[in-house]
């Protein structure tokens, strides 16, 4: 696998991580678990998840 290719993978990797990470916030957002639980949990910052609470239906 060329170097590039590799590159490519990993970044698809971590953003599929993100996007997993935000999800799972956004679940335990939606029961009430506190933000700085979650902050821990996902490694997702207080402002990303300040974000995510706007946006709770």
């Amino acid at each position: 696998m060329t170097d590039f290719l590799k590159e490519l993978e990993k970044e698809f990797v971590e953003k599929g991580e993100w996007l997993k990470a935000r999800e799972i916030a956004n679940n335990l957002l939606a029961e009430g678990v506190p933000t700085k639980v979650i902050e821990k949990a996902t490694g997702l910052s207080r402002e990303e998840l300040e974000e995510l609470k706007k946006h709770l239906h």
